[in-house]
């Protein structure tokens, strides 16, 4: 796949990312972002692609400059404190959203019945 192709793909699914954000889907939408982030790493996407997607901060002399991106970040951080806590609720009621199989991701010492 070109950078070109791959760069499409990626501004759609930052509108999806928003999307979801929107229909309050904190996790899917977390998940969604790290997706793209560690896909446009390994890729290797020149900088100003990066630059894009993410966003940078310069500092010129005493000014700082913020370039947002697609994926901004004060977003970022509200949508995975967000995701955290729906993650936390979801558990506690027993549906959990990121984990389906219990038995392969914790260890069997927890899934013992307590001997008292």
């Amino acid at each position: 796949m070109t950078d070109k192709k791959l760069m499409e793909k990626m501004r759609k699914d930052a509108e999806k990312f928003r999307t979801l954000c929107r229909q309050r889907q904190y996790v899917g939408a977390i998940n969604l972002y790290h997706k793209v982030y560690a896909v446009a790493h390994y890729t290797e996407l020149p900088q100003e692609n990066l630059e894009e997607l993410f966003g940078n901060y310069y500092k010129e002399d005493e000014d700082t400059i913020i370039v947002e991106g697609l994926f901004r970040k004060d977003m970022i951080i509200y949508v995975s404190d967000m995701a955290m806590k729906q993650e936390i609720e979801e558990n506690r009621r027993g549906n959990p959203t990121q984990i389906h199989d219990f038995k392969h991701y914790l260890p069997q010492s927890t899934l013992k019945k307590p001997a008292y």
